[in-house]
């Protein structure tokens, strides 16, 4: 039906276009509609050459559209023939050229039948690529979430071994700080008493000057009085 649609130019096609969208049901209904306006090419012995065509301003995209175009409208029938003698006989050249539209038809739709089988083809070959395609998305998700998955257990786990190792070097810090408390404390210790050690010689020192420079004031009186008495 949408073939046959495209088929119709100038006012054929201006016909068509009276009718209501859903109009027509079925292809032989519009080729009835299409019969009872411009005539019967089978019933009559020469078909009217409805529109009259001028090749040198049509374009045809392709030699199967040309055919299409040109048979469905009727454009090869002889615009003028012999009708028919003084006996009621169809003259021959009409029959020809009745049976040369008819061949000509068949071949189109021949050729239409090709293109719709092509069309299917290449649906199908269509559907088969959007599958492919989907499978292909499809594996690359999962391997995408597989990959995922994998880097967030590495991340994890780098993550925990960080941590560990933090823990870790806290805990040797904490020690090394407790460690040199001690150390400092140890060495405060041994300073006051060292300290405490020195002011104690020095006070003994003192002593022993102070004794010393006693018995030498002492010695020195006995020794003058030695001398004295002597």
């Amino acid at each position: 039906m949408r073939l046959f649609v495209f088929s119709l130019e100038g006012d054929a096609l201006n016909w068509f276009k009276i009718f209501p969208k859903g109009y027509f049901t079925s292809l032989e209904d519009m080729i009835n509609a299409f019969k009872d306006r411009y005539g019967d090419p089978n019933s009559l012995p020469c078909a009217p050459k409805i529109v009259q065509q001028n090749e040198s301003n049509l374009i045809k995209s392709s030699a199967v559209d040309e055919r299409f175009q040109d048979n469905a409208s009727y454009h090869n029938f002889p615009s003028t023939c012999t009708i028919a003698d003084h006996s009621g006989k169809v003259g021959t050249n009409c029959k020809n050229s009745v049976d040369n539209e008819k061949e000509d038809q068949r071949q189109i739709i021949q050729e239409l039948m090709l293109l719709v089988k092509n069309m299917e083809i290449n649906q199908t070959n269509y559907v088969n690529d959007v599958r492919t395609l989907c499978t292909h998305l499809e594996k690359g998700n999962r391997e995408m979430e597989i990959m995922q998955n994998k880097h967030t257990k590495e991340i994890e786990a780098m993550k925990t071994n960080h941590d560990t190792e933090i823990s870790f070097m806290q805990s040797k810090l904490s020690g090394l700080q407790e460690n040199m408390t001690t150390m400092k404390a140890n060495h405060d210790r041994e300073i006051n008493s060292m300290q405490n050690k020195l002011l104690a010689m020095d006070e003994e020192m003192t002593i022993m000057t102070f004794d010393h420079n006693n018995q030498l004031t002492t010695m020195q009186a006995n020794h003058k009085e030695e001398i004295n008495s002597m």
